[in-house]
């Protein structure tokens, strides 16, 4: 007897809950993006660029819906070497189109804000009568961050624990996420083993409910693009 996992009739659509752009250190536009993303049949693109979001409503269109978001960082600083600092990477992706407010903003140094993506940073809306949130690499400080996100309307999600260097001890202490990527496109790509099954169930097995998702994590700078969905 065959068995669905999804709905046997339905709509579906095709979605990339990742992705970066020139707006920080990817190689395409934002416009760009979604003329490839539609030729391999997705309906969906969560932009994603690091630590600040700029929305793109003139993207979206009848067959094609571009969700605000951005990428956040906390980090360890261990050694001078920076492939040698662990680090946790979460994506907010918003729920709501008019969702366009920054959550644990830094004004000084806007979080972790580098590259293109800083000369964004002085157009970024956040909540001004908040005091300036300062990271710290530890569980209590992510899953606050997590909490704040997912409070303020974001679709939160924990990224590529294998690129991050992270093991059960760091993840297993992050709470108040929506999701976790089981597959990162790109780190797969690049050579990491970013299939997280075991992750996903250890995160289970602690009495998380959580879901999970496959993402492209595309920077289009080689065959990062079309892999997760």
């Amino acid at each position: 007897m065959r068995k669905y996992l999804l709905p046997k009739d339905g709509k579906f659509f095709k979605a990339n809950l990742h992705c970066h752009t020139t707006v920080s250190d990817g190689d395409w536009t934002p416009e760009k993006v979604k003329e490839e993303y539609k030729k391999h049949g997705y309906s969906i693109v969560a932009y994603t660029d690091h630590e600040v979001m700029v929305p793109h409503p003139e993207l979206s269109d009848d067959e094609f819906i571009a969700m605000n978001g951005y990428e956040l960082e906390a980090r360890e600083y261990v050694s001078p070497v920076w492939s040698q600092n662990r680090r946790c990477h979460m994506c907010f992706v918003a729920l709501d189109p008019s969702i366009n407010k920054h959550v644990c903003w830094n004004e000084e140094k806007n979080g972790y804000t580098w590259g293109t993506a800083a000369s964004y940073a002085k157009d970024a809306i956040y909540d001004e009568s908040e005091a300036h949130f300062v990271r710290s690499y530890d569980g209590e400080c992510v899953s606050e961050m997590m909490r704040r996100g997912r409070e303020a309307g974001f679709f939160v999600t924990y990224n590529h624990p294998t690129w991050s260097s992270e093991s059960y001890e760091q993840y297993i202490g992050y709470n108040n996420m929506h999701a976790m990527e089981i597959v990162n496109n790109s780190c797969v790509t690049s050579g990491y083993e970013e299939y997280n099954a075991r992750v996903y169930d250890d995160m289970l097995k602690s009495g998380k409910r959580l879901y999970c998702i496959a993402a492209d994590d595309n920077h289009n700078k080689s065959s990062d693009s079309f892999g997760g969905f």
